[in-house]
């Protein structure tokens, strides 16, 4: 929809791990994202304690 109305999106991400890589994956295959995802600094737990991956993703 925003396509057809010529507007952007932004990505809003305040989950660690699955919600970002969710969220990283819809900015990187919609056109209309013309603007990086926020990325939550806060500990979190499930990030922090029991990282999935050892170096996070990069996207340049």
């Amino acid at each position: 929809m925003a396509g057809a109305f010529n507007r952007s999106i932004t990505v809003h991400n305040t989950q660690p791990v699955i919600g970002t890589m969710a969220h990283l994956h819809l900015w990187l295959s919609t056109p209309e994202c013309h603007y990086p995802q926020e990325y939550n600094i806060e500990r979190h737990a499930l990030r922090d304690d029991w990282p999935i991956a050892a170096v996070g993703p990069v996207v340049e």
